[in-house]
């Protein structure tokens, strides 16, 4: 991270400049945010609590499975935990939170690459199994995720609901602006017929400039890069008009988008 610093002076200063700038202005944005995603044909919920969006979270997917991104939001609302005790089927995008749930470990505070290499045949017998093939008489690394990103990419395609956070939301356009190193925020925000999008009131910027600031400040805490490998820029709901120029949701990505802003009742509904 200090190495970074001396690469790009400034960058952490420039993102927080953003963050601190958005958080004076925040109702404005919140109100422009809401008249730009309507404009894009996203749904938009307030969620006085967290429990407020938890709720209205199970109210959507019923009793069908999800696809769950990284996201330190979606970890404080508790929501994975919420889906399973309910009885619905939850796949992890990322591989050391798929292994920990596998493997019941709940700390959360545990680095990249440390769950993951403790699986065994045992741990992954049944997922062998699910999508159709034999565990090797010796598993190494390369077996282990091979298996889970051929299970993970089998809920990718079949899984009805994908759950993520997200970097920044842009008030004068609408956007949501995701990034993640391995392309599992991406996968499981386009696969899925529905995406449902979970981020705290403090992730609204004005302008995708002020975006691409906290990008890079996120970035350079999260992975010690200038930018993330993979960046989605969302505009709501999938729409094309390819065809005969008629305009059509859902043609190359989700039918619907969600969006749960968590305002922990700092805003009135």
């Amino acid at each position: 991270m200090a190495k970074l610093s001396l690469r790009t002076p400034g960058v952490d200063y420039y993102g927080q400049v953003v963050k601190e700038s958005s958080a004076s202005m925040i109702e404005g944005l919140l109100e422009q945010f809401l008249e730009s995603a309507k404009v894009k044909h996203s749904t938009v919920y307030l969620a006085e609590t967290k429990q407020d969006a938890v709720d209205y979270i199970l109210s959507l997917v019923k009793d069908e499975a999800s696809v769950i991104s990284h996201s330190r939001t979606l970890n404080e609302i508790g929501i994975a935990k919420a889906l399973k005790e309910k009885g619905n089927k939850v796949v992890f995008s990322e591989v050391d939170e798929f292994a920990a749930d596998l493997l019941g470990v709940t700390d959360e505070n545990l680095g990249k690459g440390v769950v993951w290499p403790k699986l065994t045949a045992t741990d992954l017998a049944g997922i062998y199994k699910e999508i159709g093939l034999t565990p090797p008489a010796k598993l190494n690394d390369e077996d282990i995720l091979g298996v889970i990103k051929a299970y993970t990419r089998k809920y990718f395609k079949d899984a009805p609901f994908g759950i993520s956070g997200a970097t920044a939301l842009v008030a004068e356009t609408g956007t949501i602006v995701i990034q993640d190193n391995e392309c599992n925020a991406r996968l499981g925000t386009n696969m899925p017929p529905v995406h449902i999008l979970v981020v705290n009131l403090d992730k609204i910027v004005p302008k995708l400039e002020d975006a691409v600031a906290v990008l890079r400040a996120d970035a350079d805490a999260e992975y010690g890069t200038q930018i993330a490998t993979y960046l989605s820029f969302i505009g709501g709901p999938s729409r094309t008009g390819d065809i005969e120029f008629y305009m059509c949701d859902g043609m190359h990505g989700p039918m619907e988008v969600h969006v749960v802003i968590v305002t922990d009742g700092k805003i009135k509904k």
